[in-house]
């Protein structure tokens, strides 16, 4: 019965979006001449509908604006029902941007740790829920032999919806990984907050992703030199180690791990990415 209610919880939201028509004139009426009619631009996936609801939820806790248990509820609720799917991910994701990712999760641990303890469970939930649809960076279907992260990031792939989302949402996040959040005595950056919320997942993430991931990581601590050791000390429930944290969410992809470690650049499948990161690289990185 529980799952029944949830499933017609996610079908109302959808209902209530579809029902007001989007081509109105600057009298009210819509185009096709009636007053509030229905919404001819409607998607045609409720999980869309539920994602959009939940960023509008997740934008006004990251402005501190009024958000009722029963929103907090709601999100929850949205997050659970519509695990494993892309579309509620990607939509929340790209809705939500790289920049507003950082910003929820830094709130949702400040109201668990610290702002209000009473209800950690909430926030924990959705620490987890968010971090469950961070598995959204999917680049999508593969065509033949994966090519240098590098190149894979800015080729994507043509004509594919995952290939434009993926693009789009880690070049979004090269920006603002590397820009400092929080107190200003004490700052946080970027990819410290997102790998973190990656770690609260309880799923494989996209090799890929973590390949092009840890290349950028690596990347940013050489052109930031102890962007990872001396932003961040201190936080409760954020890793401030971004790399060492992104080890650790590699630990639940063994495959994924043992090719990132590969200097030529093949996994055990024999098709795994040739890596620009070597273990080389990695050494050289200041810690």
């Amino acid at each position: 019965m529980k799952a029944v209610s949830e499933a017609d919880q996610g079908l109302k939201i959808a209902l209530a979006a579809v029902g007001v028509d989007s081509n109105k004139d600057a009298f009210g009426k819509g185009n096709d001449e009636t007053l509030d009619g229905f919404n001819a631009g409607a998607q045609g996936d409720i999980e869309v509908f539920e994602a959009r609801n939940g960023e509008e939820i997740a934008t006004r806790i990251n402005s501190g604006g009024n958000v009722s248990a029963a929103d907090y509820a709601e999100l929850d609720r949205s997050f659970r029902d519509n695990t494993g799917n892309k579309a509620f991910s990607q939509t929340f994701l790209s809705g939500l941007g790289p920049g507003g990712t950082i910003t929820l999760t830094d709130t949702l641990n400040d109201g668990a740790l610290h702002s209000d303890k009473k209800n950690g469970d909430r926030y924990q939930n959705l620490q987890k829920g968010t971090g469950q649809h961070g598995r959204g960076c999917d680049r999508g279907p593969r065509d033949g032999l994966r090519r240098p992260a590098r190149v894979q990031k800015v080729q994507g792939v043509a004509g594919q919806s995952d290939g434009q989302f993926y693009r789009e949402f880690t070049d979004g996040l090269g920006e603002a990984g590397v820009k400092a959040t929080g107190d200003k005595a004490n700052p946080l950056n970027g990819y410290q907050s997102f790998v973190s919320m990656m770690q609260h997942a309880d799923t494989k993430f996209d090799d890929q992703f973590l390949y092009d991931l840890g290349d950028d990581l690596i990347s940013a601590e050489k052109k930031h030199p102890g962007i990872f050791t001396m932003w961040g000390a201190g936080h409760d429930g954020i890793e401030t180690d971004a790399i060492d944290g992104l080890l650790d969410v590699m630990s639940k992809n063994p495959d994924a791990a043992t090719a990132f470690f590969d200097t030529k650049g093949n996994g055990p499948d024999g098709d795994k990415t040739h890596m620009a990161v070597t273990q080389k690289d990695l050494a050289s990185v200041p810690r």
